[in-house]
């Protein structure tokens, strides 16, 4: 192996399960604070920018519960 390769390494399918689980989770806490932002500019008259906040969630996290709830706040908006 050349001195400038870093080796990668092996996990166990546990370990792939539980990354990917970890990152699951972390997208969708992502996805729940944006639509919390949106909710916030709501509140705040800026509907412009509430609606812009929420199509962006629904095109970034597309199949969270975050973003089916944005879909109907847009609904309802238009």
């Amino acid at each position: 192996m050349p001195e400038d390769t870093i080796p990668i390494p092996i996990l166990t399918p546990e370990q792939q399960k539980k990354l990917v689980d970890d990152a699951i989770e972390r997208l969708d806490r992502l996805a729940e604070s944006e639509l919390e932002m949106a909710k916030l500019f709501l509140e705040r008259g800026k509907t412009e920018i509430a609606q812009r906040r929420l199509r962006e969630l629904i095109q970034r996290y597309g199949k969270s519960d975050a973003a089916k709830d944005a879909q109907s706040m847009l609904t309802r908006l238009l």
